[in-house]
């Protein structure tokens, strides 16, 4: 039996056992009830068992899953706020395993890992808003019980209840996504004010000064270069195109930003891209906005309990403030898309912010959300930009989008292997383990602009995590930012050229094994110390030696594919 305990708002504790019915765990809501902390009899593990827990990512949505081995050490309790990319987590010790996901108030639970007298256990916390938690469990037996097999186990639900479809299927029906699967995703900066914000409420006569990276004039010749120089596939996402730059006035986008050339240039840009055949998409984003922007009322904000505006972060346009999700799709959505469409942008389109931020509720009283209903909400305009353009692309790797999701920039924003928390023995790629085939990605922060990169692990991570190669021109514009001073800029021809012939050789890398970001991920294996092995559903194997040591005759820092048996 498990056992749950209800903390009330009165402060009463009590404690009583439920049980599953047909697999499923129902529990119990009511608006006394503070938090609910459920502790599941197969998650009771004896310390020195074989096997593991699994968190499907470490403290924060965007980072990487986790294996907890159940190896002795000192008393240690370790919490796991809410915030997960996927609403899963499992546990194996030996031939049997179970992953548990949770189907009901999925961004209102945290986990918490505790090992002590001489045992590991995790619970399940709750903090429900408006529904019932509910958890699904699944037994796994054999090969199904491990890791790659709960991932498999997880893709397997969503695709069956239709939460999601392989990119395969989706091409079959809107041919206008197959260059998001083989091709480098090259997002261009055009420019920015300065970041940290100097002035956080803006207008007309205080807006501060627009740093200027790159023209509509210069766009238009780093894609004929590319053109010139056989980049055969290449997706191209202009970054600040917009009034005020990069954040520099959302939701506001028109008028066209003038000091990169205005609408006429960058209509010559669009209609230029046509003719070298590479798609061009816009960054927008229906998330932050701005008191700059002349469209956007605090009518429009997400409301906090205590009535006040939900603050985002300070950036080009100064403090921004997050906007309910509903209002923007009502509001700015189908006006956005039907002026970009026009303007000639096609392909990937970019909504920053959507798919990285757990959804919070909104508290106004004129368009209450919970976090579900903001959830929705966010999916619906994801949903509207790829009827519009054919694909559409968001920040994160949070999968309650993820039908609607077919490029996601950040699997995890940084990879966390460094400075791991105390319970992690491995780091696994869970999400891509899930979702490979189904969403094309990067795998981090960290992996963009890896081929201009001296540290040869950036490529082998984003392999390992099936990603696509991710460049950005002017990727730092930050004084204080952590971004590596190694960088593709084209201020200059010689910096223009450099970074085209990094970006070529990397895409004629990839070309070779394009054609597996159609395929699932169906096992990772950890075969020695940063040592991986990858087998995809059509049999190809490749194996990844991050290690400064020959491994199989596959040396250093280096990777060998392995076709599958004809």
């Amino acid at each position: 039996m498990h056992i749950l305990y209800t903390y009330r708002k009165d402060g009463s504790v009590f404690s009583n056992s439920v049980s599953a019915l047909n697999g499923e765990i129902t529990l119990p809501f009511s608006k006394e009830i503070d938090k609910l902390e459920l502790k599941l009899e197969q998650f009771k593990v004896p310390t020195g068992s074989d096997g593991y827990f699994l968190l499907p990512n470490l403290n924060y949505a965007s980072t990487p899953g986790a294996l907890i081995r159940f190896k002795e050490r000192p008393h240690v309790i370790e919490e796991h706020p809410a915030s997960f990319s996927t609403p899963v987590f499992g546990v194996t010790t030996g031939s049997k395993g179970v992953l548990a996901v949770v189907t009901q108030e999925k961004y209102s639970y945290s986990l918490k890992v505790e090992v002590t007298n001489g045992c590991y256990e995790l619970s399940v916390i709750f903090t429900p808003e408006a529904l019932p938690p509910v958890i699904k469990l699944f037994e796994l037996e054999g090969k199904d019980a491990d890791y790659s097999g709960m991932a498999r186990c997880y893709r397997n639900y969503q695709l069956t209840r239709g939460a999601c479809r392989t990119l395969r299927e989706r091409i079959k029906e809107d041919p206008r996504l197959e260059e998001c699967t083989r091709s480098t995703m090259i997002r261009m900066r055009m420019g920015w004010k300065p970041v940290p914000p100097a002035i956080l409420e803006q207008t007309d006569e205080n807006e501060p000064p627009l740093h200027v990276a790159i023209t509509f004039d210069r766009a238009k010749e780093i894609l004929k270069r590319c053109r010139e120089k056989g980049l055969k596939h290449a997706e191209f996402c202009l970054v600040g195109w917009n009034k005020g730059g990069h954040d520099g006035a959302f939701p506001d986008l028109f008028p066209v930003e003038e000091t990169f050339g205005g609408e006429k240039k960058l209509r010559e840009l669009l209609e230029f891209s046509k003719e070298v055949n590479y798609n061009v998409s816009a960054h927008t984003n229906l998330i932050d906005s701005y008191s700059f922007s002349k469209r956007c009322t605090p009518a429009e904000r997400l409301i906090d309990p205590d009535g006040s505006c939900h603050l985002g972060g300070q950036w080009g346009g100064g403090q921004s403030y997050y906007l309910c999700p509903k209002c923007a799709h009502e509001k700015f959505a189908a006006e956005d898309f039907t002026a970009l469409k026009e303007l000639g942008f096609r392909g990937t389109h970019y909504l920053d912010v959507s798919s990285i931020k757990i959804p919070d509720s909104c508290y106004s009283p004129d368009h209450p959300l919970t976090k579900e209903e903001n959830a929705y909400w966010r999916t619906k305009s994801m949903a509207l930009a790829r009827e519009v353009f054919g694909a559409v692309s968001s920040e994160g790797p949070l999968d309650f989008c993820v039908d609607v999701m077919d490029y996601a920039l950040y699997v995890n924003f940084g990879i966390t292997i460094d400075e791991p928390p105390v319970l992690c023995e491995e780091i696994i790629p869970f999400w891509s383990l899930v979702y490979h085939g189904i969403v094309t990605c990067n795998c981090s922060y960290a992996t963009v602009n890896e081929m201009v990169k001296d540290d040869p692990d950036l490529w082998l991570f984003n392999l390992e995590f099936g990603g696509r190669p991710t460049a950005y021109f002017h990727s730092k514009f930050r004084p204080a930012s952590d971004a590596p001073d190694q960088d593709l800029r084209c201020s200059t021809d010689e910096e223009l050229e450099s970074g085209i012939d990094a970006l070529l050789r990397r895409a004629q890398e990839f070309d070779t094994i394009a054609h597996l970001q159609l395929e699932f991920i169906e096992k990772h294996e950890i075969i020695a110390p940063r040592v991986v092995r990858e087998r995809y559903s059509d049999g190809t194997v490749i194996t990844i030696n991050r290690s400064s040591e020959v491994f199989d005759g596959i040396a250093p820092k280096s990777y060998r594919v392995t076709a599958p048996e004809k």
